[in-house]
């Protein structure tokens, strides 16, 4: 069977847009013209000139008539390529003349050493040149080879790519410093390498991932040595390049080795030996694969990729549900914009996501001291030791992770604050948190409940509307409420905050969530909420959609939120986070060209993800809030915005001055404002113009409607409605499920509830059959008096977009559930349909919804149901699982 192969759009340096093709599934490391495209622009970044640089040169020729040939993937010359004349009979000879570096790429290192001996070093043999360099680049680690003259022979030597010099400049072998070292493209890669020479040295599987443990510890703690002293030699070296023994490489590793444990053995899950019990020769072909990649320096998304397998196959942990994606976090902290003396703390920091993509900005930003900006606490013992190995994999050398009950920690600190009025917890310039939040997810402690804000119980003036908080403690609170409590206790004024929380949060109407984000407004100025899409946190357990709020903490708390209705807020909806939701894989999502579905492919080698969050910053940092909020924007050094539009922002006294204080990103969002701005712009009316909202359990008359036990009924569902049509279910009163509420009359309109099934909708026409009920799932409607001429627009309406999208938009809760209150359907605007031809061709539809007729599934229920068609009528399946 054909292997089906996958399109790619990749763009080289010297060649432009390539369309090469890989095998579908298999990673981009195997695409040999991807490992090319990045040697060539590795050697433009020595230096290199891209005229000089030949693709696929022919450097002999065989057989009869020339008709076999050997090449090289591409030849660096000294002069340029183009002078070369490729037809003529002296072409071989001038490439060789010329070649400075002839280079073989491979698309892995599965032979390595085999390709080596079989395809550079023949390649060296070729060259009539003595200072030609032989370039061997598998994406993993990279060789060059050059030959030395000692007067008798010639001898062909080998080391690092570190050692491949600038242009006009002779190789010499040198011992690695911490300058020379690369970041790898694959950690996986490179362990997959030791872990093979460990195995051929007979060491068993369980003792290979302690010594691979012993490994990355020395290694880190020698690049941290040397980043400190950049031009001295480290401990991990080339020892073949350099000529150092493989009994001097085993004591220079065992003594780095001894160092590292004694600095980081407190941090780790269980003790480390500090001696490597392996032989010379194996220790020191380990050290030589690992010399010269710069480990704490690697992409997040590399180390994430190395650590789960890693901790999974030597601990038995299983990370997923403790990481939160890089793009998240990366997204979130960008947002934070920590600076230079600055600290940031995260009060359940799980594996320390939100911490190492501080500490990589921070030290991309060239910030010194870039570990001690990071804080973190967790109270479970398993997820800081995970916390621990992460920042240290990720260059951190201090990491500032404690075993913590910030709930507990932040009581005590309040409780003594009172007791003493010298003392003055610690407090941080940027609080950022994906707290475990849910309704089952509770603090009972009464000894912690007592010292929150959101520990007590909150009532409601009736007549002024005021919060005020009450001394009555609860017997148990959301957590997920009381670390957003936590987040701003533990803020400086004026500090930044960053939290995830579910949407329920944000825009329920119970009085206890209400009562929390008039807490949070009293006490924090809101500067964006940024909604991601439902299902992006499933991998870790949160099958809700949730926001990142951003806050800044204000000087003084409020005594009541409309006090402030001074400012902007930005609000974001993300569509596109970089992997797929909604599903446990979250595989990864790349752009693709919408011509021939190619893969982007960027410079760094690696398919371009698809995501919003650059394009959402950049709304962000454009919108009006940045007024407001210099920090969003403070350092960055950003472009004018020129004629660019503004980014979205919506005035906070939207927010305060609403009953409910409903911060859901949803029902603020550019999209849901643009539409009802359209809608506003043409003849409309309310929904609720049209349409009275009647209550279940009762008829239209507004009496009380009981089901009868053995009554027959046909029953409507929610999978059983569709646009404008619906079919029914005949089953017993006994039957009936509990969501059957509303007992349905003629020319009702049902449209659904909740999120999920805003786009269902019918009409029960002018004649349906007796005692037909409808899922409590919906909203029950009923034309008001002399509204008939409208019936048209409003099922129309129901099947637009410009609907579902408002009903969406109102929709209150955290997940497929959240729903759309009774209340909320005065909000949606209904447009209305002038143009008399459209109307003409529509109105047949709706006559036959009317009639009862709107599908052939729907007649043929009905005839069934009213024995006006004679076809047989097997006994339904019970259940969804019967067979037959």
């Amino acid at each position: 069977m054909a292997t089906p192969l996958e399109p790619l759009t990749l763009t080289c340096p010297i060649r432009g847009l390539l369309k090469p093709r890989k095998r579908k599934g298999s990673d981009l490391s195997t695409l040999e013209e991807r490992h090319r495209i990045d040697a060539i622009r590795y050697l433009l970044s020595l230096g290199y000139d891209p005229k000089r640089i030949k693709i696929e040169a022919v450097v002999a020729k065989f057989g009869h008539g020339g008709k076999n040939s050997f090449r090289c993937d591409l030849a660096v010359l000294d002069i340029d390529a183009a002078l070369i004349d490729m037809s003529s009979a002296t072409a071989v000879a001038d490439v060789l003349k010329h070649a400075v570096i002839l280079a073989e790429i491979k698309r892995d290192d599965s032979n390595a050493d085999y390709v080596r001996t079989t395809q550079v070093e023949p390649l060296l043999r070729f060259a009539t040149r003595i200072d030609t360099m032989g370039l061997f680049w598998d994406g993993v680690t990279p060789r060059v080879f050059w030959k030395e003259y000692d007067g008798q022979q010639t001898t062909i030597r080998s080391g690092p790519l570190a050692l491949l010099p600038r242009p006009g400049k002779l190789i010499k072998a040198k011992a690695l410093t911490y300058e020379d070292l690369r970041p790898p493209e694959s950690l996986l890669d490179v362990f997959s390498r030791v872990e093979d020479v460990l195995h051929a040295a007979s060491i068993s599987l369980e003792e290979r991932y302690e010594v691979l443990l012993q490994l990355i510890l020395a290694k880190i703690y020698d690049e941290h040595q040397g980043e400190g002293s950049p031009k001295d030699p480290l401990a991990f070296q080339d020892f073949e390049a350099v000529g150092t023994s493989d009994k001097q490489a085993s004591l220079d590793l065992n003594a780095a080795l001894s160092s590292a444990v004694g600095f980081y053995s407190a941090h780790l899950p269980k003790a480390i030996d500090d001696r490597f019990r392996v032989k010379n020769d194996a220790l020191a072909r380990c050290g030589e694969i690992m010399a010269s990649h710069l480990m704490t320096a690697a992409n997040k998304e590399v180390i994430q990729t190395f650590y789960m397998k890693f901790a999974k196959d030597l601990y038995r942990w299983d990370l997923a549900q403790y990481f939160t994606p890089p793009t998240v976090t990366d997204f979130i902290v960008e947002v934070l914009n920590p600076v230079a003396g600055e600290v940031v703390k995260d009060p359940a920091c799980g594996s320390a996501d939100f911490l190492v993509a501080t500490f990589h900005r921070s030290r991309a930003k060239k910030i010194r001291n870039a570990a001690d900006m990071t804080f973190g606490a967790d109270n479970d013992a398993k997820a800081v030791q995970i916390a621990v190995l992460n920042m240290l994999l990720n260059g951190d050398g201090k990491t500032n992770i404690k075993e913590e009950d910030s709930l507990s920690a932040v009581a005590k600190n309040r409780e003594r604050s009172i007791q003493d009025k010298q003392f003055r917890p610690q407090q941080f310039h940027a609080m950022v948190c994906n707290p475990p939040f849910g309704l089952k997810i509770v603090e009972k402690r009464r000894s912690v409940l007592q010292w929150f804000d959101l520990g007590h119980l909150w009532t409601r003036d009736k007549i002024t509307g005021v919060y005020k908080q009450l001394t009555d403690i609860l017997d148990q609170q959301e957590k997920g409420l009381l670390f957003a409590e936590v987040c701003v206790r533990e803020a400086r004024a004026g500090g930044r905050i960053a939290i995830i929380l579910p949407n329920g949060y944000l825009g329920n109407r119970s009085e206890r969530y209400v009562a929390f984000r008039e807490w949070l407004l009293r006490h924090c100025r809101v500067v964006s909420i940024c909604g991601f899409p439902r299902f992006t946190f499933k991998t870790s357990g949160a099958d809700v959609s949730a926001s990142v709020v951003y806050l800044e903490k204000r000087e003084k708390p409020l005594a009541d939120s409309s006090a402030d209705t001074g400012y902007m807020f930005n609000v974001e909806l993300i569509e596109n986070v970089g992997w797929s939701v909604g599903d446990k894989n979250a595989l990864p999502q790349f752009v693709r060209s919408e011509t021939d579905g190619s893969f982007f492919v960027g410079e760094d080698g690696r398919k371009v993800i698809r995501s919003d969050f650059e394009a959402v910053l950049a709304d962000l940092r454009s919108s009006p809030a940045v007024s407001h909020f210099g920090w969003l924007t403070r350092g960055l050094n950003l472009p004018p915005a020129g004629g660019t539009p503004l980014g979205w922002a919506k005035a906070i006294s939207v927010v305060t001055g609403d009953r409910h204080k409903t911060l859901d990103p949803k029902r603020h969002s550019r999209k849901y404002a643009a539409l009802i701005g359209d809608i506003a712009k043409q003849d409309h009316v309310h929904l609720t113009d049209l349409f009275d909202v009647l209550p279940q359990g009762k008829s239209s008359d507004s009496k009380v409607v009981n089901r009868v036990i053995d009554a027959e009924y046909h029953y409507v569902d929610i999978d059983n409605i569709g646009a404008g049509e619906y079919r029914t279910s005949t089953m017993r009163g006994w039957q009936l499920p509990q969501r059957a509420k509303h007992f349905a009359e003629a020319m009702e309109v049902y449209v659904g509830s909740i999120w999920s099934s805003v786009s269902k909708w019918c009409l029960i026409g002018e004649n349906p059959l007796p005692n037909t009920v409808v899922t409590n799932g919906c909203h029950r409607l009923r034309l008001k008096p002399g509204k008939k001429e409208h019936l048209l627009d409003a099922c129309v309406f129901f099947c637009s977009e410009a609907y579902t999208t408002q009903m969406r938009a109102l929709a209150r809760g955290s997940d497929g559930l959240a729903e759309i209150h009774e209340d909320d359907l005065q909000l949606v605007l209904v447009p209305l349909i002038k143009d008399q031809d459209a109307r003409a061709k529509l109105q047949p539809f709706v006559e036959g919804l009317v009639a009862g007729q709107s599908t052939l599934k729907g007649t043929v229920t009905n005839l069934l149901a009213q024995r006006g068609l004679k076809l047989p009528t097997p006994a339904a399946r019970s259940h969804h699982s019967v067979l037959v």
